[in-house]
């Protein structure tokens, strides 16, 4: 899988691809739009492609590597996708990045963390995930994907690049199904 396999998105594609070909890659980003449109598939992706050992000369993911690999069987070790079927994402969670994020990424170049519904996390979490993010680091990624950006503190929004994600056209999604649920 690469950018090529997300269908539509061609806009938010372009400007990651073109944050990478110029080496601007961002510390923190927001992924939003309405539910299931491909904002974590995306993010995923962007992951992928920012580990890839061939990114470099594609800007994008090239699948064959072992870094490409272990993203695709979900074993990499710099990739962590937060995610949480409870209420709220708790400030225990939140600890558990910032603790991550103290140290170098173990085998890619850069350790991304993607917090789905991020809209979910209590007053607490945000707070601290605010700490992390007024602190950066060349090595850390911050992806925060949410429906609902407008629950997250303005404080977060300010310093996180927005990458906006709209439904797919009705002709994109045929040209899914007709090209992959054969």
């Amino acid at each position: 899988m690469s950018f090529t396999d997300i269908y539509g998105h061609t806009k938010q594609v372009g400007m990651l691809q073109k944050a990478m070909a110029q080496k601007r890659v961002g510390h923190s980003y927001v992924f939003s739009g309405q539910n299931a449109i491909g904002k974590k598939k995306l993010a995923l992706e962007f992951a992928r492609a920012l580990n890839c050992e061939n990114a470099a000369r594609l800007n994008d993911s090239c699948g064959d590597c072992s870094s490409c690999r272990k993203m695709i069987s979900g074993n990499h070790p710099d990739v962590h996708v937060l995610e949480t079927l409870e209420q709220f994402i708790r400030i225990d969670a939140i600890r558990i990045i910032q603790q991550m994020m103290t140290f170098k990424p173990l085998e890619g170049r850069r350790r991304l963390v993607i917090i789905d519904d991020a809209d979910k996390m209590n007053e607490q979490a945000a707070n601290a995930l605010l700490k992390t993010l007024e602190e950066p680091s060349d090595a850390n990624i911050i992806i925060l994907v949410t429906a609902r950006p407008y629950w997250l503190p303005q404080t977060i929004l300010s310093r996180c690049q927005h990458v906006r994600v709209s439904p797919l056209a009705a002709e994109t999604v045929a040209r899914f199904l007709t090209e992959k649920m054969q």
